[in-house]
């Protein structure tokens, strides 16, 4: 529990970095589709990288960020502010196609997970979601009668799930909203949304 929890605060406190550090550039983002595979726009990432990554934002608000791995894939991750899922893919760099993608619910795996060979051919497919009988919605809706909106966005708000040693959410929030010295933590049955654990665990700086 007292891994779980560095885990939780040390989220927390990316998070509201990442969310100051938000880079706002009006670049289109055009990866390539041909047939049904996606293909990343080696190119145009060659022409707009910093080092080895690239960051924009589109008109919707939506941010793009692209990093590059050689020899191994290009990683890219597609998020909105209003929203806490995103999209998660990597594409081979070898060849620009997609190796695998799925979405994201604050930093775990959610929904089916697709992976492709070099050639484009469709490996296997994993429903993140299969372990969870008590998915998340029930934890939002469970959460909003302790006036925690899981969906949207908040500082310090962060969501985990595991499977280890049996499914299980996470969900940590600052006992008072804005201060990220002292967290409230429930920990709840991944099948039956029985809450599990209740702790307050205070941040050392």
């Amino acid at each position: 529990m007292k891994i779980m929890i560095t885990i939780i605060l040390s989220v927390a406190s990316l998070a509201s970095c990442n969310c100051q550090q938000a880079k706002k550039n009006t670049a289109p983002r055009r990866n390539i589709k041909t047939n049904t595979m996606e293909r990343f726009n080696k190119v145009l990432f060659d022409q707009k990288k910093v080092g080895d990554h690239y960051d924009f934002t589109l008109e919707d608000g939506t941010v793009v960020n692209q990093i590059e791995s050689p020899p191994e894939y290009y990683v890219e991750k597609t998020s909105n502010p209003k929203s806490n899922f995103s999209t998660y893919k990597e594409f081979y760099f070898s060849n620009g196609n997609l190796k695998t993608g799925g979405r994201q619910f604050y930093a775990f795996p959610v929904g089916v997970w697709k992976e492709y060979s070099e050639k484009g051919e469709l490996v296997s497919e994993t429903n993140e979601d299969k372990p969870f009988h008590f998915s998340i919605d029930d934890l939002n809706e469970t959460m909003k009668k302790k006036k925690i909106d899981i969906m949207k966005p908040a500082l310090g708000l962060s969501v985990s799930r595991s499977t280890e040693p049996s499914p299980a959410y996470t969900v940590a929030f600052p006992l008072v909203p804005g201060d990220l010295s002292a967290f409230k933590i429930f920990v709840f049955d991944g099948t039956t949304g029985k809450l599990i654990n209740e702790t307050v665990s205070k941040k050392t700086w």
